[in-house]
């Protein structure tokens, strides 16, 4: 800091070491006092105003979900600035007054990914390049560690909990060996590719880094009779550091893999890359879930053996609905499955359930057409899991709703009160959730909105695709949707209408669109406006 005449002059840096960021932060200030004040001002107010204009605009009937989502990304400006550092648990707000929870490190097996949620469908897409470019740049450590696990020069092996080199957090214990840590990571740079498009990218950062990935995973594997399985993996923070905490074909990490499988392949196909045989043969041949049950009875396991036994905070073993994709809730096997797989989950209740397993909870639902429940799940979140300046706690506020750091009855202090960004980011994310999704390339509207949204809209949301998309739903019904292409492609929509579809383009042309899925190809900078078409008459 620095006092100028009546003026006080404030700077965080961020270096290698005290005295770096110090000198940083008096460059900081030298700068902004050299310009002065008002520059100072207006050079804030233009960055906000960008921002704004680039954010989704939310019409929501609910006026709770409409300042959760406006706050939320609001603070995801700060909590993942693009010229800023990497957003931690606790982002630039760490307490200052007690040692941050688990020292506010790097958690990839939930919490940040998390935190990066509302980059995607929120257009905020660069908001993602500091984390990308610190994980970048553990490169060597992340590939000695791959060397040291399992002998191979060519692998990446992420930790669950680093700190900001890439070393390893909080001593051995088996998120140290959760995989799924590196999958998601990729996943999450394949996804930035899939939402901008952004071919250079994909060859330069996301594929290197999906390829790396999954040679760990190739090692890992064992091959009998045919069938690929895994004999070793985690299912994230279930059964802590002790010696049950793994088993063989963990549901997590299977979905983890055919994730990378599909993007792997994905991205090869738009690079002219010929994909490794081993590739086809895990999509083929590897579970996509362990399954536990009789025949026409079976429900999803944590591993080979293990269905849920009790209320847990990571739903890990449904990623595979949420973030994977990858179980086809359209075909009725897996269908019947997620649902007895669901009753199950429910039916163990919330009662271990931390802050951020809320809006994840609400994206399941969402996805599997609960609408009500989702939305419910995001309002018991904001009731039991924020402060009094809507904070956004790890632990409950008040006793009675969960014993994740608390008693049953008062006092509920255990322990003191956990800030942490993820639950509220995965909140705003999962608000947007509720109007558009994406499931195997097609994209999906208002499917977590409950029919007593019969007024409802978005705009300017971006999807897979490079696509930005607004819909308006009038008296509970779809009036249009309208469809920008930023990068030209083929944009997919399960067809809202109960029969055809009329297209017209800002081009001038017309067309009209039938199925169960409506397939539109755009030119780059062309928009859309799809609504019903007219029925005939005779």
């Amino acid at each position: 800091y620095h006092l100028l005449g009546s003026d006080l002059w404030l700077a965080t840096a961020y270096g290698p070491d005290a005295e770096a960021s110090r000198a940083g932060a008096r460059a900081l200030i030298g700068e902004a006092a050299r310009n002065g004040p008002t520059h100072l001002r207006r050079a804030n107010a233009a960055w906000w105003a960008d921002y704004w204009r680039h954010v989704p605009v939310l019409d929501l009937p609910d006026d709770s979900l409409d300042f959760l989502y406006h706050y939320g990304m609001y603070k995801f400006a700060g909590l993942t600035n693009p010229a800023g550092v990497p957003a931690t648990l606790q982002g630039p707000w760490i307490e200052e007054y007690q040692m941050p929870p688990w020292s506010s490190d790097y958690h990839f097996n939930i919490n940040v990914q998390m935190c990066h949620w509302p980059a995607y469908r929120g257009n905020r897409l660069d908001h993602l390049r500091p984390i990308f470019d610190l994980v970048m740049s553990w490169w060597d450590t992340l590939r000695e560690n791959a060397r040291i696990f399992l002998g191979i020069e060519d692998g990446l092996m992420l930790p669950h909990a680093v700190d900001d080199r890439g070393t390893c957090m909080g001593g051995f214990w088996t998120g140290s060996v959760d995989h799924g840590c590196t999958a998601w990571m990729a996943d999450m740079m394949c996804q930035y590719w899939r939402y901008s498009g952004d071919n250079d990218f994909l060859r330069d950062t996301a594929y290197p880094f999906m390829v790396g990935a999954m040679r760990v995973y190739e090692e890992m594997l064992e091959e009998k009779d045919g069938v690929l399985s895994l004999p070793v993996g985690v299912s994230p923070e279930f059964g802590g550091a002790g010696m049950g905490a793994w088993g063989r074909n963990a549901s997590f990490q299977l979905a983890c893999i055919h994730r990378l499988c599909r993007d792997l392949l994905d991205a090869s196909a738009t690079l002219g890359v010929e994909p490794r045989p081993i590739w086809l043969r895990i999509a083929r041949d590897l579970p996509r879930a362990s399954l536990y049950g009789d025949s026409g009875r079976e429900q999803i396991a944590l591993w080979d053996g293990l269905p849920l036994p009790e209320s847990h905070r990571h739903h890990s073993h449904l990623a595979g609905v949420y973030p994977f994709d990858t179980l086809d809730l359209h075909d009725p096997q897996w269908r019947g499955i997620v649902e007895r797989s669901l009753a199950t989950w429910v039916r163990e209740g919330m009662g271990m359930w931390s802050g951020w397993a809320m809006p994840w909870a609400a994206v399941l639902h969402s996805r599997l057409g609960n609408a009500d429940m989702a939305v419910l799940a995001l309002h018991i979140w904001e009731r039991v899991f924020t402060n009094e300046g809507h904070g956004t706690l790890h632990d409950p506020a008040w006793p009675g709703f969960t014993l994740i750091g608390s008693r049953p009855t008062a006092p509920k202090d255990v322990r003191g009160e956990i800030m942490q960004m993820d639950a509220g980011m995965g909140v705003t994310a999962a608000i947007m959730e509720l109007l558009l999704h994406t499931r195997t390339g097609v994209n999906h509207l208002f499917g977590g909105a409950p029919s007593s949204w019969r007024q409802v809209s978005f705009s300017g949301m971006r999807t897979e695709g490079a696509f930005l998309v607004s819909a308006a739903r009038v008296e509970g019904a779809v009036t249009e949707v309208t469809v920008l292409a930023e990068r030209g492609g083929c944009f997919r929509l399960a067809n809202p209408w109960p029969g055809d579809a009329h297209v017209s383009a800002a081009d001038g042309s017309a067309t009209t669109v039938s199925g169960d899925v409506l397939e539109v190809t755009l030119a780059p900078g062309v928009a859309a406006v799809l609504r019903p078409a007219e029925p005939e008459t005779l």
